[in-house]
């Protein structure tokens, strides 16, 4: 369909070029022409309304078989539409309303009744319109700004970004996202990343198409991340964007030691759970946590712990600006240790007898640093050493 100049024109007293007598019609014949055109006006508005769109696939495959039968015979193939003299053409792809306004104006004879695309349907343009699409050349729309492909997710989470709307548009005939037979990727140094594109249904003529670039954080380094996508299309040219992965995850450290009966508050909190430069982090939470022990909403552990000893406790933050995560929440695990004296409460000794040397030692579940003990009420001739 070569939508740039018309071959001819037929109108009421031409066909095929041929001239014929002019004709005179009564005021009867008039009206009734008049109301006949109304109707076929009507007839067209009401079957656009009830337009329902197909699968993207089953759309595209249909319209194949009717450009072989319509249209091959003037195009060939729609590979022309990369071409510089076919820019109607490149027009027509994903735009249905253009190849409808290319028949109704008789654009290089198109809308001959003879070749039949007068009798085609609003769904058959649609699908000729998906199955041009299929040969535009896609690019990416740097307008959008780097931030449009920079992806922010949570460590350890999957996360997906829908990078469609980045893709450049071309004309009247939509983004040029149908050309893409794939969106291979790169790898990504600090995690897997994968792509996909995706056809789904939508309440307009053109269905809704995604171009999904996904990415999950496998190491313990949270430094930005990032991989490469591209659009894979049908002609030569298959462009290539770069996705810059924010990881949002948390970073304070894996273990803490408390005193035994110590009350920690807000003001001098045992621990405080941190999170990455921009993380949004939220909603707080901890379970495994020794004694009395709680999480705050500032993230901080407070409480007071009475029993000596290591357990581990899991703490859980949610990355509020991971946006493209579904999944926002990051666990820690903790290792706290109460520290306190481990050796016996009580020692015997006979009444008036020597007794040696170290007969008791206070020993500890931590290091004891020298000279930091203190010690009361002893019996009357015992002394304690700190060596």
């Amino acid at each position: 369909m070569d939508f740039s100049a018309p071959r001819f024109r037929a109108g009421p007293d031409s066909v095929a070029g041929t001239t014929l007598p002019n004709r005179r019609f009564s005021m009867a014949a008039r009206g009734r022409r008049r109301i006949g055109a109304v109707w076929q006006f009507l007839a067209v508005l009401l079957a656009t309304l009830s337009l329902v769109p197909m699968a993207h696939a089953q759309s595209v495959q249909a319209g194949s078989d009717l450009y072989a039968v319509k249209c091959v015979g003037c195009h060939t193939t729609p590979a022309n539409t990369v071409g510089t003299t076919a820019i109607n053409h490149r027009l027509a792809s994903n735009n249905p309303s253009k190849i409808r306004a290319a028949i109704t104006n008789n654009l290089g004879g198109m809308g001959l009744v003879g070749n039949g695309l007068t009798t085609l349907t609003d769904r058959d343009l649609l699908s000729l319109a998906l199955y041009i699409g299929q040969f535009k050349t896609p690019d990416f729309n740097l307008a959008n700004g780097d931030a449009a492909f920079n992806m922010k997710v949570a460590a350890g989470q999957p996360s997906s970004k829908d990078i469609y709307p980045t893709v450049l548009a071309n004309g009247n005939g939509g983004a040029a996202q149908d050309g893409a037979t794939g969106l291979p990727t790169t790898s990504a140094a600090r995690g897997t990343a994968g792509s996909s594109q995706t056809t789904t249904g939508s309440t307009d003529s053109v269905p809704k198409i995604q171009y999904n670039v996904t990415y999950t954080h496998t190491a313990a380094s949270l430094a930005q991340d990032g991989f490469n996508v591209t659009i894979t299309s049908a002609n030569s040219t298959s462009p290539s964007r770069a996705i810059v992965v924010d990881i949002f995850g948390l970073t304070s450290g894996a273990s803490a030691q408390a005193l035994k009966g110590r009350a920690y508050d807000a003001g001098t909190p045992l621990y405080t759970l941190t999170a990455s430069a921009g993380a949004g982090a939220t909603g707080f939470s901890a379970t495994g946590l020794p004694g009395s022990m709680s999480i705050n909403a500032s993230g901080q552990v407070v409480g007071t712990s009475n029993t000596v000893g290591t357990v581990t406790a899991t703490l859980t933050a949610t990355m509020a600006n991971a946006v493209d995560s579904p999944t926002k929440t990051v666990s820690k695990n903790v290792d706290i240790t109460t520290a306190g004296i481990t050796s016996g409460t009580t020692v015997s000794f006979p009444q008036n007898q020597p007794i040696a040397a170290n007969f008791y030692q206070i020993a500890s579940n931590v290091a004891i640093n020298a000279n930091s003990f203190t010690l009361s009420s002893l019996p009357d001739g015992l002394v304690f050493s700190t060596s």
